[in-house]
């Protein structure tokens, strides 16, 4: 595990705990109170090199988490994510369909994906996951952008989405569950 100063310390000289990138490569992983500034255009802020469970990534701010594995018991909470994200095809949030145990909660995402509205979405390929008292802020008027791609059997209650759709028009998108967003 690794443990920064957080988002905001409240210190004479609020330094934060900066880093460019970290690569995953165990099970029960904690990540809290960093900040990781990898460009994403470089490649992304966390990525997992393998397949792991009981992750749990809080206070942290970073662009990109990727995983190719699948994942379980991986929990995003009050985190700020997709800073500085741009170019086609980039994803806040990309997990594997095969990820189970995904919990969102109280988190901050806004960024400018650019591209076609399917594949600049911000999350991929959310199976089963809790998503809750989120706040998504896109950067377009008129809603061209789109915050999942694919998301089957999730639960969404009380987000608030700003300046992008919750859907894409290609993407899957079916037996969620909305309450008060």
């Amino acid at each position: 595990s690794i443990f920064g100063a957080g988002l905001n310390p409240d210190q004479t000289t609020p330094d934060n705990s900066t880093i460019q990138q970290v690569i995953i490569g165990a099970s029960n992983v904690r990540l809290s109170g960093l900040v990781i500034n990898r460009d994403p255009t470089d490649g992304n802020a966390i990525a997992f090199a393998g397949t792991f469970s009981n992750i749990t990534i809080d206070n942290c701010r970073f662009s990109r988490l990727t995983s190719t594995s699948d994942l379980s018991n991986l929990l995003l909470f009050n985190n700020i994510m997709g800073e500085d994200i741009g170019g086609f095809g980039r994803g806040t949030v990309v997990v594997t369909t095969g990820t189970s145990g995904l919990r969102m909660t109280n988190n901050i995402l806004y960024g400018s994906s650019q591209g076609g509205a399917n594949s600049s979405a911000w999350m991929h390929n959310f199976n089963g996951a809790i998503v809750e008292h989120n706040v998504f802020i896109g950067n377009t008027s008129g809603s061209t952008q789109s915050a999942f791609f694919v998301a089957t059997n999730n639960s969404f209650k009380n987000n608030i989405f700003y300046g992008l759709r919750l859907r894409t028009t290609a993407g899957s998108f079916a037996n969620n569950t909305f309450e008060y967003n």
